[in-house]
């Protein structure tokens, strides 16, 4: 059952007849003669279109062979960034049938959202290969100020990240430029924080910067080329209704004029607008209004979401944004195309909220929350069914931030 039509957008395409082993060898020899880092995305973005006709995608290792060397490693470990150990490529773009997301039609990265940013290089030169960022959350008596990337197929904990955002939960991050933003939250006695921090694959900078004021508990996400954020909670426990952007190297006012004030609400890109729905007013209620941002301003679709959309995950694919949980406390996935909502499952992870959800090729990873007890499971969703992941990864948590990146 295929409820939105997901699967059909991975259908192989034309792009399945290339002459692959001719043109990798083009590319290979290139890389030998010195210009890496560009002709080694060019490799994955072969291996990657290539492979919906080559499953199972481990089948790529024989092509890739020892010209690639497992790829250029990025994190400090044993996978090759673009590489795993059998020499398939490691972007967690890959599902069982063998169908991979990373690049367009034009040859730029494609994250399986619709966008076409990058690739990206990473500070030493290498090629960043998609993965998932994770930061920070609470289990029920601590805070974490901890970093996490997940490849697609396995946690890798990030060590020697000195500075680091302070341990602290209920703040929100997106990516922009190869960066991931992160902005506020708060702390265990609940002070919230105002500050930012970039990520670039290898360190923590803390920008000095004006801003928002200090929150926790917004949204944010990444609209073309700025970061949105809207809404949370201020240090006067008051909810926020105020819209911010950030274009990498500033913070500006866009509008108070938009959705009502509200904590926790969830808020994805689609196409080119950004989606908000849901989140608590200041007398507790919990809302389930969806609204889009375009950039300028903000228009209400006067559709209706989610039941009781508050603290739920919500991310971007294949021309679908899905929403997942929430504080009703029902395992209920929808999915929003543009115009309306539909229920497309009311199976998989079990009741949560205060989880995170990210997609990354041609799947959506959601990671922990709770149900009354801090959770730290791993599930994936195709479209229309989730499927639970065995990786060991973060410890239990709930209200921390997770982003595709880069």
């Amino acid at each position: 059952m295929d409820p939105v039509g997901i699967r059909s957008a991975f259908t192989p395409g034309p792009l399945q007849q290339l002459d692959v082993t001719g043109k990798i060898a083009q590319i290979s020899a290139r890389v030998r003669a010195g210009s890496a880092a560009r002709e080694a995305m060019k490799l994955a973005c072969v291996l990657f279109v290539s492979c919906s006709a080559l499953a199972p995608l481990a089948g790529c290792g024989a092509i890739l062979g020892a010209d690639f060397d497992r790829g250029a490693a990025v994190d400090g470990d044993s996978d090759g960034g673009l590489g795993s150990s059998d020499g398939a490529a490691s972007d967690g773009a890959t599902t069982a049938d063998g169908h991979g997301g990373c690049c367009g039609a034009d040859g730029s990265v494609d994250d399986g959202s619709g966008g076409t940013d990058g690739p990206f290089v990473g500070p030493d030169g290498a090629v960043i290969a998609p993965r998932v960022v994770l930061f920070g959350g609470w289990n029920g008596s601590q805070d974490y100020d901890d970093t996490w990337e997940l490849d697609g197929a396995r946690w890798t904990k990030k060590v020697g990240l000195a500075p680091s955002p302070p341990a602290r939960s209920n703040h929100a991050m997106a990516t922009l430029a190869g960066k991931v933003v992160l902005f506020g939250g708060f702390d265990l006695a609940k002070t919230p924080f105002g500050d930012t921090w970039e990520y670039d694959g290898a360190a923590w900078t803390s920008r000095s910067v004006s801003g928002p004021p200090a929150r926790s508990g917004h949204a944010m996400t990444t609209l073309g080329n700025k970061v949105v954020l809207f809404g949370g909670v201020g240090a006067a426990g008051t909810p926020l209704g105020d819209t911010w952007v950030w274009d990498g190297a500033s913070w500006t006012k866009a509008s108070d004029v938009g959705p009502s004030p509200r904590n926790a609400p969830s808020m994805a890109p689609l196409e080119n607008k950004a989606v908000l729905v849901g989140g608590t007013d200041a007398a507790k209620n919990d809302l389930n209004d969806t609204w889009l941002w375009d950039g300028a301003t903000w228009r209400s679709t006067g559709a209706v979401g989610p039941p009781l959309a508050t603290h739920a995950g919500m991310a971007s694919l294949a021309g679908h944004t899905f929403h997942f949980g929430g504080a009703a406390l029902v395992a209920e996935t929808w999915a929003w195309d543009g115009s309306g909502w539909t229920l497309v499952s009311q199976t998989g992870p079990g009741i949560r909220y205060s989880h995170t959800m990210a997609a990354l090729g041609s799947v959506i990873f959601l990671f922990g929350g709770t149900n009354g007890a801090p959770q730290g499971d791993t599930w994936t969703l195709d479209g229309s069914t989730w499927t639970k992941q065995s990786y060991l990864g973060p410890a239990a948590r709930q209200n921390h931030a997770a982003v595709t990146f880069p």
